[in-house]
């Protein structure tokens, strides 16, 4: 088993969080907008106000030619009072790195709420891990193997 640092704010506060999946990918399922408000005298539109998203962690370690994963959906709501003039994007100009990284920023400096997210991503996979089938066999020259079988479904 790993560990994952929180790279957060709340670090070194916080205990490192035991997780077995190597990697992840974030997605953004929606976005809620704004679409008009009014900062420093300046008329905004398409201000993200919430993002709803998804993250999932792969444990490719565990087992031979296959791989587990477990995933989070999530919602992260974004003040638009806290808004820079000076730092905001246009609607048109965002990029999913952007968003994601936003995301990213706000689960990261929550040590809890990461804690959560990412507990309930290793559970999945720990779930997984205790549903599958160990089939020994011997190979036709003698010697004996292990066979790992995903649960149906899977």
């Amino acid at each position: 088993m790993s560990t994952y640092t929180p790279s957060g704010s709340a670090w070194p506060y916080n205990p490192p969080i035991s997780v077995t999946w190597t990697t992840s990918a974030w997605d953004i399922t929606s976005m809620q907008l704004l679409t008009n408000m009014v900062i420093g005298g300046a008329s905004l539109s398409g201000v993200v106000i919430k993002v709803a998203w998804k993250l999932t962690g792969v444990d490719t370690t565990s087992i031979p030619a296959s791989a587990l994963s477990g995933s989070f959906m999530g919602t992260t709501p974004f003040d638009p009072t806290t808004i820079s003039l000076s730092a905001f994007t246009n609607y048109s100009d965002l990029t999913k790195d952007t968003v994601i990284g936003w995301v990213e920023d706000y689960v990261n400096n929550n040590y809890m709420y990461q804690s959560h997210i990412y507990e309930a991503i290793q559970d999945q996979i720990d779930l997984q891990m205790t549903s599958l089938s160990t089939v020994e066999y011997v190979f036709p020259w003698g010697s004996t193997g292990t066979h790992y079988s995903p649960p149906s479904g899977a």
